[in-house]
């Protein structure tokens, strides 16, 4: 319905979630090649590369995969199983901006694209799209509009623009936000601090 409600001049990805064996993979791929998504996103979990890499070459859609990847030497078998044709990057998951640079890095030495992942918070969202920003090879980076035009707000100080499908970061120290003070106090807020 959606293909067909905007034509060709929308980009639509498919998420998988990680719920899929090879063959069932291969087969909703199948069913989904007339309608040209952009990509499907973690069909199969990416712990077994050569699952991935099977999915892979049984569809012409392009595998991309996956912020479930959490450090750059998983995002390697990934790359050297040929299993992905654009590596996602989760900045929070795979312990900060300087691993998923690697990551990108990665992809680039590869000739592939990298997508930064959001849905993990505003802080992750902006420091995503600071990534983003400085590696020549980003795709894209993810977005969930109900979020950054609902409750990221809530929580930082600062969000970035976002116009016609382009992202601007917020300028100022660090990543240009802060954590709302009146978060802290908040009553459904927990508050653990570590040595």
């Amino acid at each position: 319905k959606i293909r067909d409600a905007v034509g060709l001049d929308m980009e639509i990805m498919m998420e998988g979630h990680g719920y899929w064996k090879v063959p069932p993979a291969i087969r909703i791929a199948e069913a989904l090649e007339p309608y040209k998504p952009m990509w499907l996103e973690d069909f199969i979990k990416p712990d077994n590369p050569h699952s991935l890499a099977e999915l892979r070459n049984a569809t012409s859609i392009p595998i991309c995969g996956s912020e479930l990847a959490l450090t750059r030497y998983h995002a390697r078998e990934l790359l050297e199983a040929d299993a992905v044709d654009i590596l996602m990057t989760d900045v929070t998951w795979t312990g900060g901006i300087g691993e998923s640079k690697r990551i990108a890095a990665m992809a680039e030495a590869a000739n592939l694209p990298f997508v930064a992942h959001d849905c993990t918070g505003p802080v992750t969202f902006i420091a995503s799209i600071h990534l983003s920003i400085h590696c020549s090879n980003a795709l894209i980076q993810e977005s969930v509009r109900a979020y950054y035009r609902g409750f990221y707000g809530d929580l930082v100080t600062e969000l970035p623009r976002i116009e016609e499908g382009f992202a601007w970061a917020p300028e100022g120290p660090g990543i240009g936000t802060q954590l709302r003070e009146e978060l802290f106090s908040r009553a459904d807020t927990t508050v653990r601090e570590s040595a």
